[in-house]
């Protein structure tokens, strides 16, 4: 076989960057080497990769096609390797996470805590991003599991329900409303906020009241600083959801997670209703 995993492992790189001399820098290689390897592998495969404008190298419709079978091959080397990395020849796990920012703030970190108790040596690393970003770092490869809370429609991707989650309506337990006015008056937008974290404590100091995530506001509401306004609206839920690539080598390890994942976020786990 003439195709080689660090041809891969350059093209990859080339296709994120749109450059050899980019490329060669997070490979690492020297820019002729890398510039070589390219014209290697579009000889082995007959067929040119990349169009060259100026300076740029964009994928073309062959270096599209190929790119999704690419990362998918690189992801189950990596996995590979990593089977056979401990001492005794067990299962080594290692797995990379993306999360959206409600989930990966206030859904994961007892999640991850138990799974280390449950496995001290695996290695799990997670970024927390919007879910547009989560979807990309699970398309490239970059997240072996996504874990997301918006819709997710990509044709590439398998998206497997998890939680429902629930949106409740809060207030500080000073306002006026806190009362139990469940018909709600015209409400304004008067303040901006970039985050949960601002917004439920602004709320919890009389600032409006906030629609949150049920377990974005647990911890305020547990302290005494927030109520959840009993309202007569229809109960609002969204689905939080999992994702990896169609093309993805789920390995033992990654499958035991998700069974993880489910089974910490049961019924019987999630935070009590008023």
């Amino acid at each position: 076989m003439r195709l080689t995993l660090r041809q891969l492992e350059i093209f990859r790189a080339i296709a994120h960057t749109g450059s050899t001399t980019a490329a060669a820098q997070s490979v690492p290689l020297s820019q002729s080497a890398t510039s070589a390897a390219l014209l290697e592998l579009e000889r082995v495969l007959g067929a040119r990769l990349f169009d060259r404008i100026g300076k740029r190298l964009l994928l073309n419709d062959n270096g599209r096609a190929l790119l999704p079978t690419a990362l998918a091959v690189l992801d189950g080397a990596r996995h590979l390797e990593a089977a056979f990395a401990s001492a005794d020849g067990s299962s080594f796990v290692d797995l990379r996470l993306s999360a959206s920012t409600t989930i990966g703030n206030y859904i994961l970190p007892p999640v991850l805590a138990r799974y280390r108790e449950l496995c001290p040596a695996a290695r799990l690393e997670l970024k927390i991003g919007n879910t547009r970003t989560v979807v990309m770092a699970v398309r490239e490869f970059a997240a072996d599991l996504g874990l997301i809370e918006g819709p997710c429609h990509a044709s590439d991707l398998v998206v497997m329900p998890w939680i429902e989650d629930e949106l409740v309506i809060a207030a500080s337990v000073d306002h006026p409303l806190a009362a139990a006015a469940r018909h709600l008056p015209a409400i304004h937008s008067a303040l901006t906020l970039g985050s949960s974290e601002s917004i439920k404590n602004s709320a919890a100091e009389g600032i409006g009241l906030c629609c949150l995530s049920r377990c974005v506001v647990q911890d305020l509401v547990a302290a005494g600083r927030l109520c959840v306004l009993p309202t007569r609206l229809p109960r609002l839920t969204r689905r939080f959801t999992l994702i990896h690539h169609d093309r993805k080598v789920v390995s033992d390890s990654l499958r035991r997670f998700i069974a993880h994942c489910r089974e910490m976020t049961g019924p019987e786990n999630q935070p009590n209703r008023p």
